[in-house]
């Protein structure tokens, strides 16, 4: 004899009802792991695969429909997350309304805040489901997923639940337990990220939190929360910092602190591959909910390393765009203009470089317009790297943008607008020697001597930009801005390359 028990909620439903005699079995269904429950053989179901997902949806909606509309009927699947109970009511609302097409149904699923309505017909409904296993969960454990939901992003390390509820690592790593347990998170399959397994929230699951965060959670919780996970993302950046080639300066350096339980890699480059979408997920949160700050670091700091050197480029362009919005509705002009500096090293990057000084000259505009084009001239020439022709013969350039801040400025952007005006210079020696003006070569020597002068006002920041080499601040506390020459390494070979090559030439 077969028993079959259905949807148990806990071991003691289930142990006064199994059988005991050798020739009986029992079979139990449940949302739950059962961990207690010993002797079990278990069998984890997973979503169905894109075939199956398929020839679910048409033996619900009618197999000519779907053959009909097959790109359609493959959306259907995608936006269901391939999970069953989903197919069923999708196909279930294009089997009760033959004038329905399947594009229809992509658009009104396509709708994140309106999804889990459409999945629901008569007494079958997503929601409902998903609300049962969630309301089984212990407070934390609900605020944890919330967090996750509301944070939008595709997978994640463990310690990113750390970061979001401000705990410590050993408490987060129940918390997961227990959400795993409940098959509300799962392992993202291949996902293992600096020795650390990845989760996942399902699609369908991440909708529903989000749904819970909306209405069971402060604005401010979901700020806070939002602006801690970013502050270990950017800690761990820079602790995984890959230096860009392209010898740009970056005139930003909010750093902030990670909790513990953010490993570090060992090979930085690595760490950014399973990161990249999370990365890109929550700065397109945080943006969304005005966090200018923290969207416009992650985003300047993944433009510097990881982004610019993998060429990502598609991930390049929704950070910065992500974080304009927010720079823009928070009237944070300067760090509206260096963020359209990156998108102007970007459109560099791409080789797009007829596209790339407009966006220069937009960043100088929102400074201020009247020196939109002096700044952009003397930025696109640092972030040239000595391949472009550089305006740099022009003395008055610098002397000009330098006395028109000098007339508006503090202290403190008079001693910003130096350093550029000085790295620009530094820069220029190089440009000279690669383009063939060999009457000076001696000039090489001297330069790479005043870079590397320890208390020069250009080495400084030099020094600065090393991951670890200075305390970093919180935001918030002890903010400081430094212009930084991440291209230094480069700029000091290019130096010594051509000064090879200058000493002969010279001579002739």
């Amino acid at each position: 004899m077969l028993l079959v028990l259905d949807d148990a909620a806990s071991e003691a439903q289930v142990r006064p009802l199994l059988p005991g005699a050798a020739s009986c079995a029992g079979l139990v269904t449940s949302r739950s792991r059962l961990p207690a429950l010993t002797g079990a053989h278990r069998i984890e179901l997973d979503v169905l695969g894109p075939a199956e997902a398929l020839a679910l949806l048409a033996r619900v909606a009618g197999a000519e429909r779907v053959a009909a509309e097959p790109a359609a009927a493959r959306c259907i699947a995608r936006l269901c997350g391939r999970l069953p109970l989903a197919l069923r009511t999708a196909g279930a609302h294009l089997a009760i309304r033959r004038h329905r097409t399947l594009r229809t149904m992509v658009e009104r699923l396509s709708d994140e805040h309106r999804r889990l309505d459409e999945l629901a017909v008569g007494d079958i409904a997503v929601r409902a489901s998903v609300a049962l296993s969630y309301e089984a969960l212990d407070d934390r454990a609900r605020r944890a997923f919330r967090l996750l939901g509301a944070l939008g992003v595709p997978d994640f390390a463990p310690w990113l639940v750390t970061a979001l509820l401000d705990t410590d690592a050993r408490a987060a790593d129940d918390i997961i337990e227990r959400l795993t347990d409940a098959h509300l998170l799962s392992v993202a399959s291949g996902g293992r990220g600096v020795g650390q397994l990845r989760y996942r929230l399902h699609d369908l699951h991440r909708v529903y939190a989000a749904e819970r965060a909306a209405v069971e959670d402060a604005p401010q919780l979901l700020r806070d929360a939002t602006t801690r996970a970013l502050g270990s993302w950017l800690w761990l950046i820079r602790r995984h910092a890959v230096a860009a080639p392209s010898g740009e300066l970056e005139l930003c350096a909010h750093y902030t602190t990670a909790r513990g339980g953010a490993p570090v890699a060992e090979d930085g480059a690595a760490w950014y591959e399973p990161e990249a979408a999370a990365l890109v997920a929550a700065v397109e949160r945080a943006a969304a909910l005005d966090l200018a700050l923290p969207a416009r670091e992650v985003a300047l700091a993944l433009g510097s390393s990881s982004f610019g050197v993998a060429n990502r480029f598609e991930e390049w362009w929704r950070t910065h765009d992500a974080a304009i919005a927010a720079t823009r509705r928070a009237a944070d002009r300067s760090g509206e203009a260096m963020l359209l500096a990156g998108l102007g090293q970007l459109r560099y990057s791409q080789d797009r470089y007829g596209e790339a000084p407009t966006y220069f000259e937009r960043r100088g505009g929102r400074v201020h317009p009247r020196v939109g084009r002096l700044r952009a001239e003397v930025q696109h020439g640092s972030r040239a790297g000595g391949h472009q022709r550089l305006p740099v013969r022009r003395p008055p350039l610098t002397r000009r943008l330098a006395a028109h801040e000098t007339r508006r400025g503090s202290a403190g952007r008079r001693r910003r607008l130096l350093l550029l005006v000085g790295a620009l210079r530094c820069r220029r020696e190089p440009y000279f020697l690669h383009h063939g003006d060999h009457r000076n070569p001696e000039r090489g020597p001297g330069l790479v001597r005043r870079v590397e002068r320890p208390r020069s006002r250009v080495a400084h920041p030099l020094h600065a930009r090393v991951p670890g080499a200075r305390g970093h601040p919180r935001w918030g506390n002890g903010r400081r801005r430094r212009v930084h020459v991440p291209g230094y390494p480069l700029l000091r070979d290019d130096v010594r390359r051509h000064q090879q090559v200058a000493g002969p030439r010279a001579r002739r």
